[in-house]
């Protein structure tokens, strides 16, 4: 049995409508109204395992500008997160594979070596599903991005992971 594409559409409309009004007026069970980024700034914004689904050669730079912008409180707020290094993970896989083709290394584990296939089949995987964008994504240019839009930054590498936090957005930043 196939759904309706008209059923569908009415559905996809009505949940739209009803989604711009939770958005403009205040909400009926505690009476406040949906905050809004331009009226408030937060003390803690968290990104975790959210860039390595961002799509594009520019997405991390344009989303952690963005946050600095808008999100983060100035002189109080702390921006943190962690994300998968597509990129770190790339260059792994064409080392084992170089491996292979000239002999096995006796550095790794087995074990160690089937987790990172693994991690390799679900990053390709992913990738081409676009679940993930991240084939490009490395810890030097997060590290780069966090740099130019905060003052004081924090990042660290855990296996194939970025694990970050940033304070002081950078003012000079916002006009560019």
């Amino acid at each position: 049995a196939s759904a309706d594409p008209i059923s569908i559409d009415t559905a996809v409309y009505d949940v739209l409508q009803k989604d711009q009004k939770l958005h403009t007026q205040p909400h009926n069970a505690t009476n406040h109204k949906i905050i809004n980024h331009n009226d408030y700034k937060f003390d803690s914004v968290a990104a975790n395992f959210l860039f390595h689904c961002l799509h594009g050669d520019d997405a991390t730079e344009l989303a952690v500008s963005n946050i600095s912008k808008h999100l983060v409180h100035p002189t109080r707020g702390v921006f943190f997160g962690s994300t998968i290094l597509g990129h770190e993970l790339e260059e792994k896989q064409q080392r084992q594979q170089q491996e292979k083709q000239s002999e096995p290394s006796e550095t790794e584990s087995d074990g160690h070596a089937l987790l990172v296939a693994a991690a390799w089949e679900t990053h390709d995987l992913y990738n081409q599903w676009g679940i993930f964008g991240n084939r490009n994504d490395s810890y030097q240019g997060l590290e780069r991005a966090l740099k130019r839009h905060f003052q004081h930054v924090e990042i660290w590498k855990v296996g194939y992971c970025a694990v970050w936090k940033a304070r002081l957005p950078n003012t000079e930043t916002e006009q560019s």
